[in-house]
């Protein structure tokens, strides 16, 4: 069952996590390089890759709290960094991991900002298919963060839609944005008024 939270407790989130002030970013010595990436530069969630310091893993981690923390092998080729990973695969309704399979491909992009593309490794030679489009946040090589000249206008409404559903996820409940205006929370069982007596302390 889910609880559809009301436009004054919506309010009273955004009031709160507004006001927070972003955290100053900091880089550990064993990464080289930070890639955001999306499906396509309009859509909402975005899938950070984060590469060891000897290129050899990767780590990518989505702002969609449903999709799960995956880790990578990274091998060099004449083409570009090959993720290498493990593939599910579903037959007659069942489920079979297969290790060790080349998954993905990343190669440079042609555009100034988004400089960065991920394409699914089978056929890619023949047939390539673009997964996702990214942009390069930080490497290790060059002296200071990246500058892009093509840089998008940050979405305030989306970052700050984000730090709600992420505080919520803190505090053990599950939720997603049906629309801007409308916050779904799954409910763990709780009554209205527990409820409501949680988002107001929340917000608070």
């Amino acid at each position: 069952m889910k609880t559809l939270i009301k436009s004054a407790l919506l309010l009273l989130l955004f009031m709160t996590l507004i006001g927070c002030g972003n955290d100053e970013k900091t880089y550990d010595e064993d990464i080289s390089m930070k890639l955001t990436c999306k499906l396509n530069p309009n859509a909402m969630y975005e899938d950070r890759i984060t590469f060891s310091g000897d290129m050899t893993n990767a780590t990518l981690v989505s702002t969609n709290k449903q999709s799960p923390i995956v880790s990578y092998k990274v091998k060099k080729s004449a083409d570009g960094l090959i993720l290498n990973g493990t593939q599910t695969r579903y037959k007659d309704g069942n489920k079979t991991l297969i290790p060790d399979v080349d998954l993905f491909i990343l190669t440079e992009g042609k555009s100034d900002y988004w400089n960065w593309d991920l394409y699914y490794f089978i056929r890619f030679e023949t047939d390539p298919v673009r997964y996702l489009t990214c942009h390069e946040t930080y490497n290790a090589t060059k002296k200071d963060k990246v500058e892009k000249n093509e840089k998008p206008k940050v979405d305030i409404a989306k970052k700050n839609r984000d730090k709600i559903v992420s505080s919520l996820a803190n505090q053990g409940f599950k939720s997603y944005w049906g629309q801007d205006s409308s916050l779904w929370i799954e409910n763990p069982g709780n009554s209205k008024s527990e409820l409501e007596r949680f988002g107001y302390n929340f917000a608070m």
